[in-house]
């Protein structure tokens, strides 16, 4: 049964969808106030947060529309920001251009400035004119965003190569890439419904150009075997479409990946040819496409081209309401925006994840790292330096995932140290990029492409926590589990205890090598932590009861192995998972939730299993405990 909050919020998200231009959100017809709110565990839950942000101080808050009283009754320090009527007349910008924000109040009503954003109010035509003159900017919507864990994790271990992946990357070449990249920023004619076409500028606003633009990745997706379609949208006075491509799961089609960049473009000096932002994401995405649709996968995989990005994420919003509207099972995005630019401090590149605070980081950073295991797996680490930066990047279409609860990551250059100089002007050409490292870029987002949509890719001989509980497992007797969780993510563990079982001496099996083994945790048949354990050095040992596996030392990810016993009359798991490669959920869980602790042995040939139902002995922000006679 769906709770009251869920049910208005798919009636406010379907009123978006079908383009309502008036909110049906009740509390519209109350006196609200735009406030900053300090951010604290308990805010999503008194509040309507709309944004998390950071200042450019390094502090995290809480962007909240509400009536006073109710900011007030939470309880948490707030900072009224003005009185006002509806989120969407607000957009978050941030500058980009050196001296863009000192030019912000000439082209919009800047409502508060944080050090490193502003929040303004803006109609369409002014937050054009921002976009134009050098910001990012992401326009606030009807409803609050979801504050909750990625229901969904992708893998989390250490991948081996796999030859077919490495063939897929091996196909990726220069040369073509450059090719893509010239057609659209219009540096030579594309071929667009059989005719010669240069696409001058891909301004969401430009009428034929934009149009011939998406025709021209649909044709392209359609000759890569992909069954397309467009999705057309209307959001604050501005319509157009995106391009969806996908190639259907086979075993898990339900599970779906989305491979996602803006098409559009802008400058505030005559053309917008957007080399870098982002016809480079979109050679990406058409690339993956093109490689990925030669084969079939496990999982679902869409391939996405938004418009209306530069305008404040209008055809991601709607692509990602509609998503959640439909209840769709979206398990990762992985969203490319300026791949190409690299002037100084190496092949450096950003992973862009929500905040650690939020509690659908994990699902993010889980995405992020099997990017950096690809790079590493793949011999491509000479070439490109990832970085997983946990700032929370507003300014991209993966904020519209993350804001309906998908995990989600933005992949760009290094837009710290090395943000691109050209950025929204006419001189944002091929010419200026870097073509090896562009290559480069797109060889591992076909790596991490290809791994996001098989699911989760052990080490040969490892085990895989399925997406929800394996059947057929024994039945632990008296069992016991912690999972902590914290900002120090070398600290994340999980310890689960079976002892005084009723299993005969051979329920542990009987080695005969190395085996691979799984701890698996599972929310209310939803899996959230998929923690390996060692799979390199195993000692096992005849006794007269049966077998003993002795323990090894933590690996160098700080993985630590099991010990099992099993003798005549009761057998004993202690199973411990921890250190920085562990992904484990923000604490506490959902209330209520059945948990589900499997071990899964690689060959597939045993696991066992133990469940906890509220109420926990102790379940609080820094860990759960559970246990069960």
């Amino acid at each position: 049964m769906k709770s009251a909050f869920l049910s208005n919020f798919v009636v406010i998200v379907a009123l978006l969808v079908s383009g309502t231009s008036e909110s049906s959100d009740p509390r519209a017809a109350e006196s609200l106030v735009l406030a900053r709110v300090e951010l604290t565990e308990a805010i999503a839950h008194a509040l309507p947060v709309y944004a998390q942000l950071q200042d450019g101080a390094g502090n995290e808050y809480a962007l909240v529309l509400a009536p006073l009283s109710q900011v007030e009754a939470s309880g948490v320090p707030y900072r009224r920001i003005e009185t006002a009527a509806r989120a969407r007349d607000y957009v978050i910008a941030r500058g980009r251009r050196t001296g863009a924000r000192a030019d912000a109040a000439s082209g919009a009503t800047v409502v508060y400035d944080d050090g490193r954003q502003v929040v303004a109010r803006a109609t369409l035509a002014q937050a054009q004119a921002l976009a134009e003159s050098g910001f990012d900017l992401r326009r606030l919507t009807d409803a609050p965003l979801l504050w909750r864990q990625s229901r969904q994790r992708s893998t989390a271990r250490a991948i081996a190569p796999d030859p077919a992946v490495a063939s897929m990357i091996a196909q990726v070449q220069a040369s073509e890439v450059e090719n893509l990249a010239g057609e659209l920023s219009g540096e030579w004619p594309a071929t667009v419904g059989g005719t010669p076409y240069t696409i001058h500028t891909r301004d969401t606003a430009s009428g034929t150009p934009i149009q011939k633009a998406t025709q021209y990745a649909y044709e392209r997706m359609q000759a890569s075997g992909l069954a397309v379609s467009y999705q057309d949208w209307s959001q604050g006075g501005l319509s157009n479409r995106n391009v969806v491509g996908e190639i259907t799961g086979a075993t898990r089609p339900d599970e779906i990946v989305v491979i996602s960049a803006h098409l559009d473009s802008v400058s505030w000096s005559g053309a917008a040819p957007g080399a870098d932002d982002n016809a480079s994401g979109c050679v990406g995405v058409l690339t993956v496409a093109d490689i990925l649709g030669q084969q079939q996968f496990e999982r679902t995989v869409r391939f996405v081209l938004f418009t209306g990005e530069e305008q404040g994420l209008y055809g991601s919003d709607h692509y990602a309401a509609s998503a959640y509207a439909g209840a769709e099972n979206i398990v990762a995005n992985y969203n490319m925006d300026m791949i190409a630019w690299d002037q100084v401090d190496g092949p450096t590149l950003r992973l862009h994840t929500r905040r650690r605070s939020n509690p659908g980081y994990g699902g993010d950073v889980a995405i992020a790292s099997l990017f950096v295991d690809v790079v590493s797996a793949y011999g491509l680490s000479d070439v490109l330096t990832p970085i997983i930066t946990a700032d929370g990047e507003q300014a991209s279409d993966q904020a519209s995932f993350w804001y309906y609860g998908y995990a989600a990551i933005m992949a760009i250059e290094d837009d710290y140290t090395d943000f691109n100089d050209n950025y929204h002007t006419s001189d944002d050409r091929l010419a200026v990029l870097d073509l090896d490292y562009f290559t480069n870029f797109v060889k591992a987002s076909v790596g991490t492409a290809a791994h996001l949509a098989s699911g989760t890719t052990p080490t040969p001989g490892q085990a895989a926590c399925g997406s929800s509980p394996a059947a057929a497992c024994a039945t632990a007797g008296r069992s016991i589990v912690k999972i902590k969780s914290g900002a120090d993510a070398a600290k994340n563990q999980v310890q689960w205890k079976w002892s005084a079982g009723s299993a005969a001496p051979t329920d542990f099996g009987n080695p005969v090598g190395p085996t691979g083994y799984a701890l698996c945790v599972y929310e209310d048949g939803v899996k959230i932590v998929d923690a390996p354990v060692d799979a390199d050095a195993f000692d096992w040992y005849a006794t007269r009861s049966g077998f003993k596996y002795k323990s090894v030392p933590p690996n160098a990810d700080g993985v630590s192995s099991l010990v099992l016993k099993s003798g005549t009359a009761s057998a004993s798991i202690r199973a411990v998972a921890k250190g920085p490669a562990l992904v484990v959920p923000t604490l506490p869980l959902a209330t209520p939730a059945n948990v589900t602790i499997q071990l899964i042995r690689g060959d597939g040939g045993l696991c066992w299993e133990s469940s906890f139902t509220p109420p926990y002995a102790k379940d609080d922000a820094e860990q759960f405990r559970a246990s069960e006679p």
